[in-house]
Parts: structure tokens; C-alpha cells; sequence
């Protein structure tokens, strides 16, 4: 994510926008109106029940797509910011690309053969008229937007995409001289060295690309004195058992998640139990470990007992309370969360971080403490 190298806007807010809505309404009346008014010659009648149940989901996405894509859009556009995560992720374009992806969805419920006519047409009047907004974005935001245009496609997704568009930990490394971050497949674990203790926060998959990272930045996971989990997730617990000689700490609130009397997902999902002994935390409760003050704030939505932890007032471990998108802390992904409104409130809470502290996201990177220009809204 980045920001346009001239104060000048490289677009019009409204950019091809009307020119496209206006063409797609109008190559839908006429396919909607020769489809009705003579059906023998232009619909089609094998398998119904499965074009109703593709041309629904097509609908979905691309309606899903358009929408959120276009959240936001005023704000990227205001702050001349090149957003290229989320939606933006997936494909370049994805309010136009999803007006097209519903414009198909329909056309394959309505069994309409005109879609071989009809949709291909309107993705190459899109193409020609996204090539001077190409041009502009490319003036505007130089090899960021080249590269950008290299990993995520104009209109149509590539498969690829997607997960990374929604995940993209940070890559292992050392942050400050007493903070690493290490990463584990799809999220990332931190690594915080107090005067003479090596604390872990959060634990990964347990893969070998944590173990590799361990080693890369010379820790000793026996060395490890203490394990904080901001939640149980299995993609935050599965690592413990590298830890063999730390002490596990976590919210009080999460415990009902990891001892079966409430469930992750209604009942069909349940977090991986903790065995080893374990000690549950109060919140705005304060551990001191040599020099170092941790503070223990309770951000539930994610999970019922999702906490961050604040490191001597300056660096915030988030696990999932937040993601960082495109220049704004958002709350986490809506189908992940157990109760969403409470995830946006926790989310609202932790922009007053923002700018006076190093926030780490458990996939999503970190929020550098003087990136201070764009807020949660």
C-alpha cells in the first residue's frame, strides 16, 4: 500500500464509472428484453436446477466483490492511496469487476445464451476503457502499481489471489532490538527479550517455517520463559509444544473455548485443548517481567476472550483483534469472527494506538508507531 508521488489526484473519483454502469445497463435491458420476449430461441433448458445454483453464487461474489471494493474507495481516493489488499487483492478493479461477475450470475440464472454474446463484449469495452486509468496509475504510483499489475489481474481473479489478498504476514526479522517477528505459513508470532527473559507471544502452526525462523534469528524455543496467547485459535496454539519450558498465559474469557463448554463455530468447530498447565489473566491486569510492563486489555469480538498486550507502552500484540488493510486498522474478517460488532468496537479502541505504538497483527503485518496519517473511520 502506498501513496500517489504527486499531490495532484492521478484520476477523477468518478474515473470510467458512469460510462460502464451506463453501458452495463444498457447490454442488460437488451439481453433481459430478446430473452423474455423470445425465450424459445434464446434460453436454454439442460439443467436448470444447476445454472440457478451457479448464476446464484456468481451473483454473490461478484455483488460481495463490487461492495467491498467500493467501501472504502472515497478514502483511498481522498488520501491518494494505491489500496492493494482486500478486494483490491483479488482483482485491480473490483467495483467494475463485480458489476460484471453479477451481470453473468443473472444471465446464467435466467439460462439466456445471449451471456456468450453479452458478457464477453462488456469485458472488452471495460479493458479498452481501464487503459488510461492504467496509464495514470502508473504515472502516479510508478513500480509499486507495475508490480502491483503483475500479481493481481484488472477484472478477472486468478485462483492465486485470493488467499493473499486476505493474508500476508511479515516476513521474519528483528523489529526493534528487543522485538522479532517470526512467521508461520499464513501469520506471524513475536519474539520480545526482556533483560533476561526470551517471551513468546502467540505460537503459530508449529511448522518448520517457525522453526526455521527460530533459528534464522537464534532462538532457542527452550530458552522461551513465558508464552502469551492473545487467543486459542489452533493457528496461534498449535506451536506450543516447541516451547517445551515456557509458562502459558491467556485471557480468562477464552478458557470456555479450549474446555468444551462453548464452541468456536456453533458446534461444528471447537478450539484444540491446552494440556499443559496454564495461567488465565484479568483485564487491564499488569504483569512486570524484569524491566518490562505488560499490560493485559481484553479486545473480544474474534474470539470471546481475544486480548492484546501492551509491551511498555509502546508496542500493542493484537493476534486477531485487527487487520491492516490498505492503510486502515479494520477488525478482523466478519466470517471469522464470533461476534462481529464487538470486533469492531475492539478495533475502534486500538486506533488510539496508532502512531504512538508498533502494532503487530497476527497476519497482516505491522503498523510502523509513526504511520499516523489514516485512521479507522
Amino acid at each position: 500500500m502506498g501513496k500517489a508521488n504527486t499531490e495532484k489526484r492521478p484520476i477523477s473519483f468518478w474515473g470510467i464509472g458512469p460510462i460502464f454502469v451506463i453501458l452495463s445497463l444498457l447490454v442488460s435491458g437488451m439481453t433481459l428484453f430478446f430473452t423474455f420476449r423470445n425465450p424459445e430461441y434464446f434460453r436454454f433448458k439442460c439443467c436448470s436446477g444447476l445454472f440457478y445454483i451457479v448464476g446464484f453464487i456468481v451473483t454473490i461474489f461478484g455483488f460481495s466483490l463490487g461492495v467491498g471494493g467500493g467501501v472504502k474507495i472515497r478514502k483511498y481516493f481522498i488520501n491518494n492511496i494505491l489500496a492493494i489488499k482486500g478486494e483490491y487483492g483479488i482483482v485491480r478493479n473490483p467495483v467494475y469487476s463485480g458489476i460484471l461477475f453479477v451481470m453473468t450470475g443473472i444471465f446464467l440464472c435466467l439460462q439466456s445464451w445471449l451471456i456468450l454474446v453479452t458478457i464477453p463484449f462488456t469485458y472488452f469495452i471495460l479493458k479498452l476503457l481501464l487503459t488510461r486509468e492504467d496509464k495514470a496509475l502508473t504515472e502516479a504510483f510508478g513500480e509499486e502499481y507495475i508490480q502491483y499489475k503483475k500479481e493481481v489481474n484488472a477484472i478477472i481473479p486468478k485462483v492465486a489471489s485470493f488467499y493473499p489478498a486476505f493474508f500476508y504476514p511479515e516476513e521474519t526479522r528483528k523489529i526493534t532490538e528487543n522485538l522479532s517477528v517470526i512467521k508461520s505459513h499464513d501469520g506471524n508470532i513475536y519474539i520480545y527479550k526482556t533483560e533476561n527473559q526470551c517471551l513468546c507471544f502467540d505460537t503459530g502452526y508449529g511448522n518448520k517455517e517457525l522453526v526455521d525462523g527460530l533459528k534464522k534469528l537464534k532462538i532457542n524455543p527452550d530458552d522461551v520463559s513465558k508464552v502469551f496467547l492473545t487467543h486459542t485459535d489452533h493457528d496461534h496454539t498449535k506451536g506450543i509444544h516447541l516451547f517445551k519450558n515456557a509458562e502459558i498465559y491467556f485471557g480468562k474469557n477464552e478458557e470456555p473455548l479450549i474446555n468444551g463448554t462453548k464452541h468456536r463455530f456453533s458446534i461444528l468447530y471447537s478450539n484444540p485443548k491446552i494440556t499443559r498447565k496454564y495461567t488465565l489473566l484479568a483485564n487491564h491486569q499488569v504483569i512486570t517481567i524484569d524491566n518490562t510492563e505488560i499490560k493485559i486489555v481484553f479486545m473480544p469480538g474474534h474470539t470471546i476472550g481475544q486480548v492484546t498486550y501492551l509491551i511498555n507502552d509502546s508496542i500493542a500484540i493484537t493476534g486477531d483483534a485487527i487487520i491492516w488493510q490498505n492503510g486502515f486498522i479494520k477488525p478482523f474478517y466478519r466470517l471469522l469472527n464470533m461476534k462481529h460488532r464487538q470486533a469492531k468496537k475492539s478495533a475502534k479502541e486500538l486506533t488510539k494506538y496508532q502512531g504512538k505504538y508498533i502494532i503487530c497483527t497476527a497476519h497482516t503485518g505491522v503498523i510502523n508507531a509513526n504511520f499516523n496519517d489514516i485512521s479507522y473511520r
